[in-house]
């Protein structure tokens, strides 16, 4: 909502012609950007695992339930 508003001129980063592009997405890559990134990487991580099996499981355990069902018929 803000990148690229005529009076926030540090949110830049939408147009690489702009005077402070590369300035700006270089701050934000290297400074904020990249302490964010190493902050939640492990969460991202280990919440994809836990997301990835539970979907995982759940997905298993009515495959066997829709399986048992149709032998039953």
């Amino acid at each position: 909502m803000l990148i690229g508003q005529a009076a926030r001129k540090e949110m830049y980063i939408s147009n690489y012609r702009e005077q402070f592009y590369w300035s700006n997405l270089k701050s934000i890559l290297l400074g904020e950007g990249l302490r964010s990134i190493c902050k939640w990487i492990g969460v991202a991580v280990i919440g994809g695992f836990i997301t990835g099996f539970l979907i995982s499981f759940i997905y298993i355990s009515l495959r066997k339930i829709r399986n048992v069902k149709l032998i039953d018929k």
